[in-house]
């Protein structure tokens, strides 16, 4: 039961940052961990990511980048 409510939860966010503008989003983005981020990448569609990764500071948008490549997201 707490798992399907904090995928609510998450699922709620990334719809909450997908509707931001990306430039208003990424610096709220780039003070959460990791993991958070992922899994709210994770929930969004390609193209909204997209828009926000290159917005990241470039070492963490490579990080991230690698961490999804490894399998470290939901998509």
């Amino acid at each position: 039961a707490q798992q399907i409510e904090t995928a609510k939860r998450m699922s709620k966010l990334a719809r909450l940052y997908g509707s931001m503008k990306p430039e208003e989003a990424v610096p709220i983005l780039s003070k959460l961990d990791d993991e958070t981020v992922l899994s709210i990448l994770g929930l969004m569609e390609e193209e909204q990511v997209s828009k926000l990764l290159p917005l990241f500071e470039a070492q963490r948008a490579a990080n991230l980048t690698q961490m999804m490549l490894r399998g470290n997201i939901n998509h």
